[in-house]
């Protein structure tokens, strides 16, 4: 039987102020205190700008009152209950900080979300970097944090003058590692062991400061002493590619292992590409597949797909095209463009899945309209011959000059093939000329016999009208 959406509001609404009253009870909230602004006031223990207040009392310490972080998030938790949006925002920095609450970032995830859409500027800008970066347990999604960035720079600084005030008055390193790198650089001295991860971070890249990768190395190093499994993961990336120190793939995978160990994704990520590829370590593709599993079951787009390739080339695993699917399907989702390229794949070559030309098409939009270079060929390939979608022989031009621009090397044939036989243009010998010889000077034994033939043919001065149309080079779904 279908439930009244006003009973169900009204019975969701009672549990709340219930649950506001079983606070109430355990933690007597400004009880035994007199009325200085935290006294036991009926109205204000309802009053979600009260219960806020007070929980930034009790968050730096304020107006006499000594800090004690864990009722600073019971106050936060009873004013988001009453749909504070500023309340909510606090909350869910407290539990990504772990300020009077064990860490938990799916927990600040949930938080964050109705309090940026309420257009509160410490959650939007939060949850942008939430997005960006990724968390355990918290998805990555450019677009949405591109998003949730724009809706903090229309703001400006207003959008985060809470940190700026948590940062500059009250001296809170959390609030300083949120704003950058002169703020990490603060929080570091302190001891903050994800503030010194992150000002490394900056001096690897530039950020806030020069460029200084042998600096990077040596926050990185202190923030490891801290047990920081994102330094540890760090650390690897810098040994593995000499970044700051001299390459050394053996330091690199004790690092990847020591964060791979404490379950942080990327770090078992980076361990089974160096098991698949034996750097550092012996090759080894079932512990490949160890770790790409653990990495995709947390989210991790690039492991699923990385598993989702294991599962279709059999590399570690029996061969398993559907699964290899399924895998691909959930990367495509979160929007990884070499996912959704070897999703378009299949597809269009009814690999673990039906064949449907129009989707495979679909897959390949996505993921070209990501930049990706494979994907911008074969949608080339798909509008020069009209599969899965109406011909439209210039836009292919298009992607194949897009992809070719990009060193594909399928692409610079195809791009060459167009460009003599003026398929979506003019014809164009000079420019099929430069394209075939990029190709064949990369390794196209196809683009080398057609330039000879479009040599000899020029020198000759013939319009011979040969009948070569798109044939050649195709890649793996990889």
């Amino acid at each position: 039987m279908a439930v009244h959406p006003i009973t169900t509001a009204a019975f969701i609404l009672n549990r709340s102020k219930k649950l506001v009253s079983k606070l109430n009870k355990k933690y007597n909230f400004g009880g035994n205190t007199s009325n200085n602004g935290h006294g036991n006031n009926k109205n204000n223990q309802q009053d979600p700008d009260y219960l806020c207040k007070q929980g930034e009392t009790f968050l730096f310490g304020r107006d006499g009152v000594a800090k004690d972080e864990k009722k600073a998030f019971e106050y936060f938790q009873r004013a988001s209950l009453l749909n504070h949006a500023k309340a909510q925002g606090l909350l869910a920095f407290c539990y990504e900080f772990g300020l009077g609450i064990e860490k938990d970032f799916k927990q600040a995830e949930l938080s964050y979300i109705p309090s940026a859409k309420s257009g509160d500027g410490l959650a939007q800008a939060r949850l942008a970097f939430l997005r960006r970066y990724g968390r355990p347990s918290v998805r990555i999604d450019r677009a949405e944090a591109e998003m949730w960035q724009q809706k903090v720079k229309e703001r400006g600084k207003v959008a985060i003058e809470w940190l700026f005030y948590a940062a500059c008055k009250e001296n809170h390193p959390a609030a300083q590692y949120s704003l950058g790198a002169y703020w990490y650089q603060k929080a570091a001295l302190q001891g903050h062991a994800r503030a010194q991860h992150n000002l490394g971070f900056c001096y690897q890249n530039g950020i806030g400061v020069p460029k200084d990768e042998v600096e990077a190395v040596s926050w990185y190093l202190k923030s490891a002493e801290r047990g920081n499994i994102f330094a540890y993961h760090s650390l690897g990336y810098c040994y593995q590619n000499g970044i700051g120190v001299a390459v050394n793939e053996v330091e690199a995978v004790y690092w990847y292992f020591l964060s791979a160990e404490e379950n942080h994704a990327p770090a078992q990520l980076s361990l089974g590409y160096c098991f698949r590829n034996g750097i550092g370590v012996e090759k080894d593709e079932f512990e490949a597949v160890k770790w790409f599993t653990l990495a995709a079951q947390q989210g991790n787009a690039l492991a699923q797909n990385s598993l989702g390739y294991c599962y279709e080339e059999g590399l570690g695993v029996d061969k398993d095209e559907s699964k290899a699917v399924c895998w691909y399907q959930l990367s495509a989702n979160a929007q990884n463009p070499w996912a959704q390229c070897n999703l378009g794949f299949c597809y269009a070559n009814g690999i673990g899945v039906e064949k449907d030309e129009f989707v495979a098409f679909k897959w390949y939009s996505a993921a070209a309209a990501q930049n990706h270079a494979r994907a911008q060929d074969k949608l080339g390939v798909c509008l020069q011959l009209g599969v899965g979608c109406e011909k439209d022989e210039v836009s292919a031009l298009h992607y194949f000059r897009l992809a070719a621009d990009q060193d594909h090397l399928a692409a610079m044939f195809h791009l060459a093939n167009a460009l003599e036989k003026g398929i979506g243009c003019e014809v164009d010998s000079e420019g099929a000329i430069y394209w075939f010889e990029r190709a064949a000077s990369s390794g196209c034994r196809i683009s080398c016999d057609r330039l000879k033939r479009l040599l000899v043919r020029e020198c000759l001065g013939h319009n011979s009208s040969g009948d070569i149309y798109l044939t050649g080079c195709y890649a793996a779904a990889a």
